[in-house]
């Protein structure tokens, strides 16, 4: 099998990460934070581990603004549930996914705020002077995607930022495709909120997210419960990050794995830089010499992540279809549809994209069997 459905969830995982799971189930598998003996301590010291090594890819300087979640839909519903009120005023993109997309259009729907979803250029891009026109009326939070999951597109978040600042309004970053791809030092920018999965570009398990809480936000916790021995009497309100965030029995054996994966992206960032952009370059000149091949996304490299989707320019074309013939035909694995992000199709694609997304343990011989066999099925 050929696996380019990175964007997705990455896989094979390194070596390492799968060493570090099959251990401690192997030999630890208690929980952590529930006792004081031994093997309960040693679990916790695993969390605590993972929590400093994926916080310093993030410039993250205090460790316990970084709590560990589900995934990266659990981190943005805790953000947006957890900090929007009855009243507020949010501005999103078209490009997001429908974890912001569909907690901001419940709370709309129910009339307890006002959401305006700013519109992307046809290259897949948030202009930030579009977000800073939107912030003409009052505005609580701008909620967007670092780098779009269609188009492969990183927008310009330090600006962003900087416009965030200047109309007093917090930021919350979906870094779930830039993570592991873009070095993205949150204190730096001075982002409010950041969430992330740790199952794409970190390389980690499934099951694994995070949301970084700048200091000084607050937020309500939308999910109560156990948060281990000394806070059994503690209200909710009374817990702080990342208790709050992390009630219940953590993942600790996806948290095992995602601290050994984010020592693996640290150690490796600037080679995982390299072969996403020979890769990306690869499939994106050999599906451009195809006739009736449209490749979306921006042109410029540097604002382009190894997520390259691409339409037929054919009454009969189907996304799912080719990527089904793809699969059946070619053994090669990749992603049509909306990919959970419909705004980013709507009036443009709406029978949805192709998606080819190589990964660092994918070749250019991979990419180069995969352009040949689109050219194949469309010959």
């Amino acid at each position: 099998m050929i696996y380019l459905d990175n964007a997705s969830t990455t896989f094979p995982k390194p070596p390492e990460v799968v060493t570090a799971v099959t251990e401690f189930l192997r030999a630890g598998a208690v929980n952590p934070g529930r006792g004081n003996y031994a093997a309960a301590l040693a679990a916790a010291k695993i969390i605590e581990d993972a929590r400093f090594r994926v916080a310093s890819l993030f410039g993250i300087k205090n460790p316990s603004r970084l709590a560990f979640t589900l995934n990266a839909t659990d981190a943005l519903n805790a953000a947006i549930k957890g900090f929007v009120r009855s009243g507020d005023r949010v501005v999103a993109t078209t490009l997001e996914h429908n974890a912001v997309v569909r907690p901001l259009s419940t709370l709309s729907r129910k009339g307890l705020i006002d959401v305006e979803f700013v519109r992307h250029t046809p290259e897949g891009l948030i202009e930030p002077s579009a977000i800073e026109k939107s912030l003409e009326k009052k505005t609580r939070l701008v909620a967007m995607t670092h780098g779009s999951n269609v188009f492969g597109a990183v927008t310009d978040i330090e600006a962003v930022a900087a416009i965030c600042r200047r109309k007093n309004v917090a930021l919350l970053v979906d870094a779930s495709q830039t993570a592991g791809h873009v070095r993205l030092d949150v204190e730096k920018l001075g982002l409010d909120f950041v969430a992330f999965s740790g199952h794409k570009g970190l390389y980690g398990p499934t099951g694994t997210g995070c949301l970084y809480v700048r200091e000084g936000i607050e937020i309500s916790p939308w999910r109560e419960g156990g948060a281990g021995e000394g806070q059994a009497r503690a209200s909710s309100e009374e817990l702080k990050m990342p208790l709050f965030i992390e009630t219940g029995t953590q993942n600790t054996v996806g948290i095992a794995g995602l601290g050994a994966a984010a020592k693996f992206v640290a150690d490796n960032f600037s080679e995982i830089e390299s072969r996403a952009a020979k890769l990306t370059r690869i499939i994106i000149e050999g599906l451009s010499s195809i006739k009736n091949v449209e490749v979306l996304g921006p042109k410029d490299e540097s604002a382009k992540l190894p997520v390259v989707s691409f339409i037929v320019r054919r009454d009969n074309f189907s996304a799912n279809a080719m990527s089904l013939a793809l699969d059946e035909g070619y053994a090669i694995s990749v992603r049509g549809g909306e990919h959970c992000a419909p705004l980013a199709h709507k009036g443009f694609y709406e029978s949805g994209t192709l998606r080819a997304s190589p990964g660092f343990f994918n070749t250019p011989e991979h990419a180069e069997k995969f352009v040949e066999a689109v050219a194949g099925l469309l010959r």
